[in-house]
């Protein structure tokens, strides 16, 4: 009875995480594109006030809120992706690229880092209720 009162593991991970376990054994993620990945999709998910240290850091992508489509539009949020990305610092600019286009009532965004399409993160933009973000 007492065998099932407990787990064999007292780590739980999950597919985001730095550490990995892998045969039984810790491992840390090696690859610089995977933990690049993460903390760019990570940091697209913020908005400000996240960072307790600094209110004034976060992609703040709320404030597209409520705000109908236009060419405009997709522009600045693209150009804003873009200048978050190299603001941030985490990826050279000339290896990432950011397309946007209008597809009826929403903004579809692709930022595909390394030229490699397994490193691409997903955005789309509703008016009604603001960002939402994949990979």
């Amino acid at each position: 009875m007492l065998k099932y009162m407990y787990s064999t593991s007292t780590l739980a991970f999950d597919s985001f995480g730095d550490i990995m376990l892998e045969g039984g054994d810790l491992k840390y993620r090696t690859s610089r594109e995977e933990v690049i990945l993460q903390a760019l999709t990570d940091y697209l998910k913020t908005s400000y006030g996240d960072y307790f240290f600094n209110p004034q850091l976060g992609a703040n992508y709320d404030q597209y809120i409520g705000l109908g489509i236009t060419p405009q539009l997709v522009k600045e949020i693209a150009n804003k992706i873009e200048t978050d990305i190299i603001n941030l610092g985490i990826i050279p600019q000339g290896l990432f690229k950011v397309y946007a286009l209008q597809t009826e009532n929403i903004i579809q965004v692709r930022i595909i880092l390394f030229e490699d399409d397994n490193y691409t993160i997903h955005l789309s933009y509703d008016p009604s209720i603001g960002v939402t973000i994949g990979n």
